[in-house]
């Protein structure tokens, strides 16, 4: 079913979120920001809407945590390469492609 779909979704980028270090190899200066604290408004609403789609999974609670989804993937996008942990920028830069084809595949219609 899709509602499985949407949420193994959500734990593969709340995976991603984990991967990074605080600073990855940058050095103090490129650290004065924490990345966290950056997309913290992304994954509120991430989780928030998770929630709202777990108690209510109707095609339009979907879409909205599907736009979620994007947000977050988008603000995760924008994270300097110094901020990743052990993960190659590649596998970084792959995995979120696959994560934002899979949701748009998605259908909400289909919930």
């Amino acid at each position: 079913m899709k509602t499985k779909f949407l949420y193994a979704k959500v734990f593969t980028v709340l995976f991603l979120l984990t991967s990074f270090s605080a600073c990855g190899g940058s050095t103090e200066a490129n650290c004065a920001t924490n990345w966290v604290l950056e997309i913290e408004d992304e994954f509120n609403a991430l989780i928030q809407t998770a929630q709202a789609f777990s108690t209510n999974p109707t095609p339009a609670s979907c879409e909205v945590y599907k736009s979620s989804l994007q947000d977050y993937l988008e603000a995760l996008v924008g994270i300097d390469a110094s901020c990743i942990g052990d993960l190659d920028r590649q596998e970084y830069q792959a995995s979120l492609a696959e994560a934002r084809a899979d949701i748009n595949e998605t259908d909400c219609n289909d919930i």
